[in-house]
């Protein structure tokens, strides 16, 4: 990933991040919470039980920005509603599945 790379994906969560708090000011407060991270360790992006959020920066960059937006908000409604800590011992796949079907 190149410099340009990194600041590519920070302009777009730069204008991400303002259009949340306009359209979503209760989830863009999480955004002080989540720390992002770039990693490949992740096919897309999810979020982890430390306020971690992984996006896969290959797999970000081939999304237009209405589709960022949707991914983001969609992390931050895991946060919200502590979809990962919930999960105990439920099928993390399984359950992730059934938190998605609420959005």
């Amino acid at each position: 990933m190149t410099k340009t790379d990194l600041a590519s994906i920070k302009d777009d969560y730069d204008k991400l991040k303002a259009a949340i708090l306009s359209a979503a000011p209760f989830i863009s407060s999480l955004l002080r919470r989540v720390r992002i991270v770039l990693t490949d360790k992740v096919p897309t992006a999810g979020v982890d039980n430390n306020g971690i959020m992984g996006i896969n920066p290959e797999w970000w960059s081939k999304l237009d920005y209405s589709e960022k937006s949707w991914v983001l908000a969609h992390e931050l409604f895991h946060v919200a509603f502590r979809d990962i800590p919930r999960c105990s011992s439920r099928h993390p796949m399984g359950w992730n599945v059934v938190a998605d079907l609420r959005y």
